[in-house]
């Protein structure tokens, strides 16, 4: 359980330290005058915490995916538009240089 995010899902805006995420180790803010939420209602909100965790590595997993594939495709595609009869110089000067940093890492 992170405490920390747990005392956030409570109290948003909530300023203190937890030190190795120990319940009896947090510092308050000196700014702060709301006291520690107790530990059952850390834990209640846990599940809540730990869903939202999830989502967020789910999306993170999913946006490099997504950034893989179009560096992949984005090679595909030049690849194809070097070999049409109009293609840019410029992009055929590009694939030749791919071409030579690819042969030279092999």
């Amino acid at each position: 359980m992170d405490i920390h995010r747990c005392i956030l899902r409570i109290i948003p805006d909530f300023r203190c330290v937890v030190w190795d995420n120990d319940y009896d180790k947090i510092k308050i803010d000196d700014s702060e005058t709301r006291p520690i939420p107790n530990f059952a209602e850390l834990e209640a909100v846990w599940p809540e915490v730990e869903a939202q965790i999830l989502s967020e590595q789910s999306m993170k997993e999913a946006k490099e995916k997504l950034i893989d594939l179009d560096l992949k495709s984005i090679r595909s595609i030049r690849e194809w538009i070097v070999t049409q009869p109009n293609a840019p110089i410029y992009l055929k000067d590009y694939e030749a240089q791919a071409k030579s940093e690819r042969e030279r890492l092999k």
